[in-house]
């Protein structure tokens, strides 16, 4: 018996020693969710114009409402790990400065090419690092998912638009041929003999894609222990929502033979719009839950206070916001946008001359619109047996709504339909270019191709990202962030001309010279005359 008595003290003297560094880690605690909160909602305000663009797209564009769900429940995933959190005292962290250092350069670097969705992917980098720098990184390792979650708040996923079409026209075919319903396609344009249909961009299924990416990455976080299984789930949730808009499609062309385009467009709206995509996330979420493993019930080890306390915690965030606004402080007051203009500069009118063997001709019909350029040069050239248009579009000084990569300008202008995108191998003026091709259809059944690139900072590419990344240089570097979209294109009215047409416009590509010098005079101008006294 007397035994007994010092095996309960030191059972008791047990559960004491498990349960005080707990509640001394959380001591700190109080200070720090205020801090943090205070500094999510100053940093918020501080970049207010890249937050209400975000909520703008979350409110008005069907592909990222789900952004509009993303907040509350990144809020509720941090409650749920409030257990986890209280055995690690917050420790304020300087890698959270460097974490917003980084972000802030980035989110300064997106606002000076006016690239919304790198000042969208900064902020939540900049929001990561302060709550790092408040609170250390063995706290933040607790919600790092949570954290990671608040990607899906940032609206991604238009570039996908143009191959998810093209992904849904191959496969409506492939499943139309399997069922024996003779088809015929040319891009996203399909022909059976009760109708004719497009894969539209509306039909792309971008809006399921996002959100089901979304919604099954929660799910396998909140389902799954084991990584295999969620990494497997997560591909699950990219695939299976490519594959069921590509049978929604094909079922949209079957109803169509059987009661009718009116009433097939009404089911499409009613049933496959909404029911058919919430039937697959539910199969999908059934599937899953047979796979599901027990929640892990380990907590971390305790992690006891640093120094400081409450001062420290107000200094790191205090810290934090001003590493925050430093660059983006020094691109407010024109720093970037004046090195390049010191000294004041005469605008020249852009002129690209004419290729050896062409002549000047009337453009034909058609008319691409470009949101924001200063200009549009428009020009029509003939040879023997060949007749083409070439159109460059002039961005003198990119901001917001006016730079050359925008996805606003619409290379199709009214009347024409796409019909398929490609890639092909250029050499304008001496240098390599891998340049985007359409195919259109317009008018009366006639054919025309465009090829299309930049021109920026001295250099020709086809790449949106790359052509970001030149302007970026040559703001960096006090130079001119001038930049052009320049395209080539050719209409025709057989399909049996296509091989003809595509020889006359790389035989224009190639006989155009000092292309890159005239379109780097046109960004330099000409010296302004200095003011007499």
């Amino acid at each position: 018996m007397t035994m007994g008595k010092p095996a309960v003290q030191a059972g008791a003297a047990g559960v004491s020693a498990m349960t005080a560094p707990s509640g001394a880690a959380g001591q700190g605690w109080p200070a720090a969710v205020v801090a943090v909160a205070v500094g999510v909602v100053v940093l918020l305000g501080m970049f207010s114009g890249t937050v209400v663009a975000t909520v703008s797209t979350w409110w008005n564009t069907g592909s990222y409402n789900h952004g509009l769900l993303v907040v509350p429940v990144v809020l509720l995933l941090v409650w749920e790990r409030r257990a986890a959190l209280a055995r690690v005292a917050p420790r304020p962290s300087p890698f959270g400065l460097l974490a917003v250092a980084v972000a802030s350069l980035l989110w300064t670097l997106g606002s000076a090419v006016a690239a919304l969705i790198v000042e969208q992917a900064a902020l939540v980098g900049m929001i990561w690092g302060l709550v790092i720098a408040v609170i250390g990184w063995r706290a933040a390792w607790q919600i790092a998912f949570p954290l990671a979650w608040l990607v899906f708040a940032v609206p991604f996923g238009d570039f996908l638009v143009v191959h998810l079409q093209d992904v849904t026209a191959w496969m409506t075919v492939g499943l139309l041929r399997l069922s024996g319903v003779p088809v015929f396609s040319d891009g996203v344009l399909l022909q059976t003999a009760f109708g004719s249909f497009e894969v539209a961009e509306a039909c792309s299924g971008l809006r399921f894609l996002t959100a089901c990416l979304a919604f099954g990455t929660l799910f396998a976080w909140q389902v799954y222990a084991d990584w295999k299984r969620r990494l497997l789930f997560v591909i699950a949730s990219a695939v299976v929502p490519v594959i069921a808009n590509g049978v929604r499609a094909y079922g949209i062309v079957m109803l169509t033979d059987m009661v009718g385009p009116s009433v097939a467009r009404d089911v499409d709206h009613v049933v496959y719009g909404w029911l058919f995509f919430s039937v697959v996330m539910a199969l999908m979420a059934g599937v899953g839950l047979l796979f599901r493993q027990p929640p892990p019930t380990a907590l971390p080890d305790f992690v006891g206070p640093g120094r400081g306390g409450t001062g420290t915690v107000a200094a790191a965030v205090v810290l934090a916001l001003g590493v925050g606004a430093v660059l983006p402080g020094w691109l407010a007051l024109g720093t970037i946008r004046d090195a390049h203009a010191a000294g004041g500069r005469i605008a020249v009118p852009l002129a690209l001359g004419v290729p050896a063997g062409w002549d000047d001709a009337p453009p034909r019909a058609w008319q691409p619109a470009f949101a924001g350029a200063a200009s549009v040069l428009h020009e029509g050239f003939a040879a023997p047996g060949a007749r083409l248009e070439r159109i460059a579009a002039w961005f003198p000084n990119q901001e917001q709504g006016r730079e050359v990569v925008n996805r606003q300008h619409d290379l199709l202008g009214p009347g024409w339909q796409r019909l398929s995108s490609a890639r092909v191998a250029l050499t304008v003026d001496g240098q390599p270019v891998e340049a985007l091709e359409l195919r259109l259809t317009g008018p009366e059944g006639a054919r025309r191709v465009v090829w299309s690139w930049y021109w920026v900072d001295g250099a020709f590419t086809g790449d949106d990202r790359l052509a970001k990344l030149l302007q970026a240089r040559a703001l960096l570097f006090g130079r001119s962030d001038a930049g052009a979209l320049l395209a080539v294109s050719a209409e025709y009215a057989d399909p049996l001309e296509e091989p003809a047409t595509l020889g006359a416009l790389r035989a224009f590509v190639v006989g155009q010279q000092d292309l890159s010098r005239r379109l780097a005079d046109a960004a330099e101008g000409l010296p302004a005359l200095a003011a007499r006294p």
